[in-house]
C-alpha cells in the first residue's frame, strides 16, 4: 500500500467493515443474492505473526446485515474465498461485501486497476481486478457494495464502474436508486476502536482515509467523504440493467456506528439517497457517551447495535423541548414534526434520548441527541445544501463560525486551537477540538463541526468517555519500546522481524480492544485507559502482506491491551 495516506482511521469498526446491521420495511419481495467475502488468512499465521479477530467478526456481521436488508446471503473465508469464486458468483450478485487488502495493482495488460486480494487459504493471494468484475458483470448494476479495503474509495478508483454504480450525487426528493457504494480513501486501519463512539477522530498525520460513497452521494459534501469512481464511471445517465430489476429492499439501514438510521428511514418513506445521504454523515454523528456502561446486554458482531423505544408523555416532551431550543440556537430547518426515543446503544455501552424532525411532508429534516443530564450529544441536518449565503472566506472565518456553533450547542468554545479543514470539492469545512487530559490526548473524544461553504450548519458532535484512574508511576517510554519490541519478537521472526520497526510511540487515553485478543468484547472498552501507543511500520516483502500495525501498551503495567492493523 501506498504510505502518504496513513492515518488511524478512528471512527469506529468500521463502517464500511460493518456496514447495514439493517432490517428493511416489509419483507423483500424476492431472495436476491449477496455475497460477502473475507480474507482472513492474510491477517493469521503463518502470513503474519499475530491473529486479526476482525476478519472473522467482519465476516458475521456483514452476512447478519445484508440477510436483514432481505438477500439470500452466502459468506466466504479461507479456501471458499477464491478469484475464482468470487467472479462465478458476482454474475447473480446484487449486493457485495468484501474485507482485503486493496490497492492498485498492475494487470497483465499493463495497466493498473483497483482491487483487492482473495483469501485461499493461502498467504500468496491473487488480486480480483475490477476489470474482471466487469468482465462478469457485462454493465448489471448491483444494489448495494461495499469494499472494506484501501483504496476502493479513491477519486479515481475503477471499482464502482464495474458494478454499474455511477459517479453521480443525489439531491432533494430525486430518485437515484437503489445503487450504492462505499469504500474508503487511501490508507486505513481496520479495528478503530479507540473512538468508535466519537464523531471526532484522532487528527490525521500525513493524508486522510475516509469512508467514500459513490452514486448516491458521490459528490456528498460532508467532510468526510468524497467521490468515488474514475474515467468509467463520469457519465451521467443511467447504467444499462437487465431485468429483473432487484426491488428496493434498502429502506431501512442500522449502521453499527450510526444507528439512528435505520429506525428514522424505517418510520417514513426515505428514499436511498437519503439513506445514503445518512450514512455519509457517519463520520460526523457521535455514538454519544452520556451514561457508559449503561446498556446492559453487551454488542456481539451479527447482532443489533441499538434499540429504540419510543417515549411519551413527560419525557417526550422534555427530550422535544431540548431539540426545539437547540434547533433555533444551531440554525436547523424548522421542523413540522417531531418524535422521542430512547436508545440503548449495545455498541458505545450508552444510551441517550433521540429525537428526529420532519418537514411537513414527513422527510426527514434533522436529528439530535441528548444525554440523561439534558446534554445535546449530536446534531445533524440531513440534506446537500446550505442555506444558500455567502461561501465563509477562509480557514479563519470557518474557525470563528465554528466558535459561534460550539458556543450555541455546548455553552463554551472548547480550550485550545481548533482545527480547521476544508472539505473535499468545495464541500465546506469542519472544525474540531480535540479533547485531552493533563496534556495528553484522549483518543476519539472532544468536539466537532461540520459547515456547508457558506457557513450554515452540517452537523455538530460531542464526545466524552470516561477515564479509568491513571497509573500512580506510568511507565517510561523506554519500558513501553521494550514491551512492543518483546511483542513484535513473538510475532515476527527471520527476514521479517527486520522488516517492522517502531516509526513513533506516544501516551494516550484509548479503548481496549479485542483486535489481538479474539475473546474479548466484541465492542471497544466504554472506559479509556492510559497507554503507550505504538506505530509500527513495515518494510520489504512484508510490507505487500501488512501495511503497519498499531499496538497499545498500558502505561501502568505494560500488557498489550489493543490497537490497529493497516490493511
Amino acid at each position: 500500500m501506498s504510505r502518504e495516506h496513513r492515518w488511524r482511521r478512528r471512527l469506529s469498526a468500521v463502517l464500511p467493515a460493518l456496514v447495514l446491521t439493517a432490517f428493511i420495511v416489509g419483507p423483500a419481495r424476492a431472495a436476491y443474492q449477496a455475497s460477502v467475502d473475507s480474507n482472513q488468512t492474510a491477517f493469521q499465521p503463518p502470513c503474519v505473526g499475530f491473529t486479526d479477530s476482525l476478519p472473522s467478526k467482519m465476516l458475521t456481521a456483514a452476512k447478519a446485515a445484508y440477510g436483514r436488508l432481505g438477500f439470500a446471503t452466502g459468506a466466504f473465508s479461507g479456501t471458499a474465498f477464491t478469484k475464482a469464486h468470487t467472479l462465478s458468483r458476482t454474475v447473480s450478485d446484487w449486493g457485495y461485501y468484501v474485507h482485503s487488502h486493496g490497492d492498485y495493482y498492475y494487470n497483465p495488460d499493463g495497466k493498473r486497476y483497483s482491487g483487492f486480494r482473495e483469501d485461499a487459504g493461502s498467504c500468496s493471494q491473487q488480486v480480483v481486478y475490477s476489470k474482471d468484475i466487469a468482465a462478469k458483470r457485462a454493465g448489471r448494476a448491483a444494489n448495494l457494495v461495499v469494499i472494506s479495503t484501501c483504496h476502493n474509495g479513491d477519486s479515481n478508483t475503477t471499482m464502482p464502474a464495474a458494478f454499474a454504480i455511477e459517479k453521480i450525487k443525489a439531491t432533494g426528493t430525486a430518485w437515484n436508486g437503489p445503487e450504492f457504494y462505499l469504500g474508503y480513501l487511501g490508507t486505513t486501519m481496520t479495528s478503530s476502536r479507540s473512538s468508535s463512539a466519537s464523531g471526532t477522530p484522532s487528527p490525521p498525520t500525513t493524508g486522510s482515509a475516509r469512508p467514500s460513497t459513490s452514486r448516491i452521494s458521490a459528490g456528498s459534501p460532508t467532510a468526510t467523504s468524497e467521490p468515488t469512481g474514475g474515467a468509467a464511471t463520469t457519465a451521467t445517465g443511467s447504467p444499462a440493467r437487465v431485468a429483473p430489476r432487484a426491488p428496493d429492499v434498502c429502506r431501512g439501514a442500522d449502521v453499527r456506528t450510526v444507528p439512528f438510521i435505520a429506525r428514522s428511514i424505517s418510520r417514513g418513506r426515505v428514499r436511498l439517497g437519503a439513506l445514503a445521504g445518512a450514512l455519509g454523515l457517519a463520520a460526523v454523528m457521535t455514538l454519544a457517551n452520556g451514561a457508559p456502561g449503561a446498556a446492559a446486554d453487551p454488542f456481539q458482531a451479527g447482532g443489533p447495535g441499538s434499540e429504540a423505544q419510543p417515549i411519551h408523555g413527560p419525557a417526550a416532551a422534555s427530550a422535544i423541548g431540548l431539540a426545539v431550543r437547540s434547533a433555533a440556537a444551531l440554525g436547523l430547518p424548522v421542523a413540522a414534526g417531531r418524535a422521542a426515543n430512547h436508545v440503548t446503544d449495545r455498541f458505545a455501552s450508552t444510551e441517550y434520548d433521540e429525537v428526529t424532525e420532519s418537514d411537513a411532508t414527513g422527510r426527514l429534516i434533522a436529528l439530535q441527541r441528548f444525554d440523561r443530564g439534558g446534554r445535546l450529544l449530536a446534531a445533524v441536518r440531513f440534506g446537500w445544501t446550505g442555506d444558500g449565503g455567502r461561501r465563509l472566506a477562509d480557514d479563519d472565518a470557518a474557525r470563528h463560525r465554528g466558535e459561534q456553533l460550539a458556543r450555541a450547542a455546548f455553552g463554551a468554545v472548547p480550550d485550545g486551537t481548533a482545527r480547521v479543514l476544508h472539505g473535499p470539492s468545495e464541500s465546506g469545512w469542519t472544525v474540531s477540538w480535540e479533547r485531552s487530559a493533563a496534556g495528553i490526548p484522549v483518543r476519539g473524544d472532544g468536539i466537532r463541526i461540520q459547515l456547508w461553504p457558506d457557513g450554515s450548519i452540517h452537523s455538530v458532535s460531542r464526545a466524552e468517555h470516561e477515564l479509568a484512574p491513571a497509573p500512580a508511576q506510568p511507565i517510561a517510554e523506554a519500558a513501553a519500546r521494550a514491551a512492543v519490541d518483546a511483542q513484535l519478537g513473538r510475532w515476527f521472526t527471520g527476514v521479517d522481524r527486520s522488516e517492522v520497526t517502531i516509526s513513533a510511540i506516544q501516551l494516550a487515553w484509548t479503548a481496549p480492544n479485542d483486535t489481538f485478543a479474539p475473546q474479548l468484547p466484541d465492542a471497544p472498552g466504554s472506559v479509556l485507559r492510559l497507554a503507550w501507543v505504538a506505530t509500527v511500520a513495515t518494510s520489504g516483502a512484508l510490507a505487500e502482506r501488512l501495511g503497519g500495525i498499531e499496538l497499545d501498551i498500558d502505561a501502568g503495567d505494560g500488557s498489550l491491551i489493543g490497537g490497529d492493523v493497516i490493511r
